[in-house]
């Protein structure tokens, strides 16, 4: 599947790597995690349904070393992943756009 992101989502990783190359000793780190997620989203996206945004189904990847989920939907007619957020799991909430499954 091909993976993509909203506007939102690349504005939220600009500044979380910003962040993570400011604050951690380990600065190669975010990028390789960026890109084996991606590897897992295009061949296995199918992890548990999160909750739902616009009718859609919101599923959750936990990117543990860098402390971050991505969230995406998937449009199986268009082969498409679509990362919709990248949240800090530092944050009390999940996204606000997310409705509860």
């Amino acid at each position: 599947m091909k993976v993509d992101l909203t506007d939102e989502a690349k504005a939220q990783v600009r500044e979380r790597r910003a962040w993570w190359k400011k604050k951690r000793d380990v600065k190669g780190a975010f990028n390789e995690e960026l890109r084996e997620a991606r590897r897992q989203l295009q061949h296995g996206p199918k992890l548990a349904v999160h909750g739902m945004r616009e009718g859609l189904e919101v599923r959750r990847l936990n990117l543990s070393r860098i402390h971050c989920c991505i969230y995406y939907t998937i449009d199986e007619p268009k082969d498409l992943v679509l990362i919709v957020s990248f949240w800090g799991q530092e944050m009390a909430h999940q996204p606000d756009f997310i409705e509860e499954y």
